[in-house]
């Protein structure tokens, strides 16, 4: 997505990969919660989310920051770029470095069905969601 942002030509292409990127950093503290909650024991916990916290509060100060210095000189493309070469790098340091537990599963557990699965998701409300959240951002921006 940054890069489809870096070396975009329009402003559609530019929208395209930023949604992109919003997509694939939406869920990203909901991860990091997962996999701290999975691969670390609770007295341990409280720690390692400081310490993650503290990396996403230093970002959001640096990050507009520099984003600012850059478009300033006139290289704005280089906001989307800088991501590109960093996150390959960090994604190899972490599945290398971290050991993920072997998946426990009973024999009395059941996965289910894909159709039992997508039974249980909130279509409707998520619909509603997006819906009132478009809205409101549409009223806001008028």
């Amino acid at each position: 997505g940054n890069i489809i942002a870096g070396t975009s030509k329009t402003l559609t292409q530019i929208i395209v990969g930023r949604l992109i990127s919003g997509i694939g950093g939406a869920g990203l503290m909901s991860v990091v919660c997962i996999l701290v909650s999975q691969l670390t024991h609770e007295r341990q916990r409280a720690t390692y989310m400081s310490l993650i916290n503290a990396v996403f509060i230093v970002s959001d100060a640096v990050g507009p920051i520099l984003g600012g210095a850059l478009a300033n000189s006139g290289n704005w493309r280089w906001i989307f770029l800088l991501n590109a070469p960093i996150s390959p790098v960090i994604t190899f340091l972490i599945l290398r470095w971290l050991r993920f537990p072997s998946p426990k599963i009973s024999a009395t557990m059941h996965i289910g069905s894909i159709r039992d699965v997508l039974s249980k998701v909130d279509l409707l409300g998520m619909f509603t969601l997006v819906s009132c959240l478009s809205f409101l951002v549409v009223a806001l921006n008028s």
